[in-house]
């Protein structure tokens, strides 16, 4: 969950990320804006054969690594 300013200033979803697009957006909101788990579910998770996660796992992993590597790199510098 998000408000929507936030998203708006963050421009939504980072194209390049096409594959990890929600964990991407996260690390650069959790730049711009407070984060915190609340203590309920509101949605779950569905995996099945053809998603993503099955069918792309090791792309998805990188594109995650690339997302973190500008989270670190944001908060370190270079």
């Amino acid at each position: 969950m998000m408000r929507h300013t936030l998203l708006k200033e963050l421009n939504g979803y980072a194209e390049w990320a096409d594959l990890a697009e929600d964990y991407e957006l996260w690390t650069r909101a959790a730049q711009k804006s407070r984060l915190v788990n609340l203590p309920y579910t509101l949605s779950k998770l569905r995996r099945h054969k053809g998603s993503v996660t099955v069918l792309r796992r090791t792309d998805q992993v990188q594109a995650c690594g690339k997302a973190a590597a500008y989270f670190h790199r944001s908060l370190l510098g270079r």
